[in-house]
């Protein structure tokens, strides 16, 4: 009896393993649409802003199927920055195939739960549309009084989808960093301190021929 409950087990294994074997390539033919962060470790000094750019990275289905839709929140630290701007991006405009759709874009922040949350979509999908680029930017600034240190950016959930069907997503964590010395979004930082250090130097040099 326990040799041919063996036998059965191992035939119903084979069996499942053909089985997976069959459907892995069809599930793994339609590669997920990526989300992260441009640049993934911004920094910002206290009272700064800096932007940082959400991007989406999408290829067509085998069908040929492009992205008609896409949208995700990011988690922010709000103790310690606010969402100044939320521009969106020409990523349906600027595709791999031109589209006359009109584009639906929407935004929201809460600053209180510390989320940011933009939706796009076209209204005539036609084929969709496949394109690495900036689906969106948002500004933030690091409070006055912001300790310095790093806070996680992250996906609280995102989304994307062709004209037939919903697609797979994988999001990236990024940082916000804070600290002295550190560049704003409008700072020159370490080009003007090397500047400055040049200028005295070449100012030093030439008082010591002069003498």
């Amino acid at each position: 009896m326990t040799a041919t409950r063996t036998r059965v087990a191992v035939v119903l294994a084979i069996l499942l393993l053909a089985a997976g074997l069959v459907v892995a390539p069809v599930s793994a033919g339609h590669s997920p649409a990526v989300y992260s962060f441009e640049p993934d470790d911004a920094r910002v000094a206290a009272g700064e802003t800096v932007a940082v750019d959400v991007v989406l990275a999408a290829n067509r289905t085998p069908a040929g199927d492009g992205l008609s839709e896409a949208g995700f929140t990011v988690d922010y630290d709000a103790d310690r920055f606010s969402v100044v701007d939320v521009e969106h991006g020409s990523w349906f405009e600027d595709g791999d195939e031109p589209t006359d759709s009109e584009v639906d874009r929407s935004s929201a922040v809460d600053e209180d739960a510390g989320t940011v949350s933009v939706e796009t979509a076209l209204e005539s999908p036609d084929d969709g549309v496949a394109n690495t680029a900036p689906v969106a930017t948002i500004t933030f600034r690091a409070s006055e009084d912001a300790a310095d240190g790093e806070s996680e950016l992250t996906f609280a959930n995102s989304s994307a989808a062709t004209p037939a069907s919903p697609s797979p997503t994988i999001t990236n964590t990024g940082t916000l960093e804070v600290g002295e010395g550190v560049l704003g979004a409008s700072g020159f930082g370490v080009p003007v301190a090397v500047g400055s250090l040049l200028l005295a130097v070449l100012v030093g040099l030439r008082r010591a021929k002069d003498d």
